[in-house]
């Protein structure tokens, strides 16, 4: 019983040890220098798929992986932040919406509204391998 609890806490702590920022420009100059992609999660409180994505999606041990080893990211809260210009060509007021970046500030792609782990997995991969 003590193992399981050891290895929930320790997978707990794992899945929740996500690094985000708030100054977009800040996270593109650590994407430049450690030549990683930057991850936008534009997100509202109080909205279950944005809660869905953070707590079920991001939480999910690849996904955690592929996002701390190959992405920057920046998180904003549509009804509390003020969205940057730079983002709002992506942003269609629909939360969430995870827009996507090389680190030179090229938009890749998106993703908007809750998916599967498996979906938002295969997302990241296509992402890396360009």
């Amino acid at each position: 019983m003590k193992k399981l609890f050891f290895l929930l806490l320790g997978v707990y702590l794992f899945a929740s040890n996500l690094n985000w920022y708030s100054d977009y420009k800040k996270a593109f100059e650590v994407a430049k220098k450690e030549n990683k992609y930057v991850m936008v999660d534009i997100s509202k409180h109080d909205c279950p798929p944005c809660e869905f994505m953070k707590d079920t999606v991001m939480s999910g041990g690849d996904v955690v992986k592929i996002l701390n080893s190959k992405f920057v990211l920046v998180e904003y809260y549509a009804d509390a932040d003020d969205i940057p210009e730079k983002f709002r060509k992506h942003y269609f007021n629909f939360t969430p919406a995870i827009l996507f970046y090389t680190n030179d500030g090229k938009f890749i792609t998106g993703v908007y509204g809750d998916t599967s782990y498996t979906h938002f997995l295969e997302e990241l991969k296509k992402i890396i391998k360009g």
